[in-house]
């Protein structure tokens, strides 16, 4: 008897989840945000809303909101999931160099490859081609694998190749 409520509030939960991110696949993000925000009332330790809306915010490029909600939520959140969150709000908020300060540090303690793979890419959706870049090779040195993220490391010299010649709007 005691586990119908629980059951019951999961799946209102699971329930309104799911109805965010169809709102969100729809690009309809004031809707999605605001199912979000009524999840973390009822679910202030849900991780996955809290990054979901945070992933609006940075799309949306609404940086305060970003910070609000980072700040609101820091205490309760993992210290490397508001590493990775924070290293994002300042790229968000165009500070490329404390973003990047911050991945190398957030990188000394949680480098893995996957780890070097993310905040490269990061840095690549804004277009900072030479800093995804410089990331790439510090993984490749720091792990001991020269071979290691060719095709991200051809891609990125690509994309940046062509920011450089045709002149497109690149970070």
């Amino acid at each position: 008897l005691l586990a119908l409520p629980c059951l019951a509030q999961y799946n209102e939960k699971q329930i309104m989840q799911q109805q965010a991110y169809q709102l969100m696949a729809q690009r309809q993000y004031a809707q999605a945000e605001q199912l979000f925000i009524q999840i973390l009332d009822k679910y202030p330790n849900d991780f996955d809303s809290i990054v979901q809306l945070f992933n609006i915010y940075n799309t949306l490029s609404q940086a305060d909101k970003a910070e609000g909600l980072l700040s609101t939520y820091q205490r309760g959140l993992p210290p490397q999931l508001y590493n990775e969150q924070h290293i994002q709000l300042l790229l968000l908020k165009g500070e490329m160099g404390a973003a990047y300060r911050e991945s190398l540090d957030y990188l000394e303690l949680y480098g893995d490859e996957n780890k070097y793979r993310q905040l490269a890419s990061y840095f690549e959706r804004k277009g900072i081609f030479d800093r995804t870049l410089e990331l790439y090779k510090l993984g490749r040195q720091k792990l001991k694998k020269p071979d290691l993220f060719r095709l991200e490391i051809a891609n990125t010299s690509l994309n940046y190749l062509q920011c450089s010649i045709f002149g497109h709007s690149c970070g």
